[in-house]
Parts: C-alpha cells; structure tokens; sequence
C-alpha cells in the first residue's frame, strides 16, 4: 500500500502540471516524468524509487519477503510531509 501511495502522489502532482494523468507503476519513471514537468519530488523518494517500486511485486508475488518496517516507515512520513505541500 506504501508503494501505491507514493505512485499515486506522484500521479496527483503530475497531473496538477499537465492536466492528464500518467499510466504504470515504475516510481522511477514516474519521479523522471514529475521533475520533468517542475514537479519538486522529495530527495529521499528520488533516491529510494527504485527500491519502492520493487515492493509492488515482492509483496504480491512473494509474500514471504522481508521489507524493513522502518524503511516502510519512513517512506509514509515523506509521502504524508510531501502530500500535505501539495494541497
């Protein structure tokens, strides 16, 4: 749900600067698309998008992998920081 959150955050702030609404759920891709469109991302997503975006398919396809709760963690408080900039 982590990994959705920030996929759609970053959908929300897009859009907020292009009108239209990006398709898939590579975070990377989606923090290149954002920064390019003056979207401002926060440093430690930038940094870890590729790691969040690989939780959509560890936690669907293998349910027994491990992901840090404190890395879960720190990752809702930036999304919930940034969001709360965005309204």
């Amino acid at each position: 749900m982590t990994q959705q959150g920030v996929e759609k955050t970053l959908k929300y702030a897009i859009s907020l600067k292009t009108g239209g609404q990006p398709w898939g759920h590579d975070i990377t891709k989606l923090v290149i698309l954002a920064q390019q469109n003056g979207v401002d991302v926060p440093d430690f997503i930038c940094k870890k998008a590729k790691m969040i975006t690989s939780w959509e398919v560890v936690s669907r396809y293998y349910p027994t992998s491990v992901i840090r709760r404190d890395t879960i963690a720190h990752v809702i408080r930036v999304a919930d920081e940034w969001q709360k900039k965005l309204k």
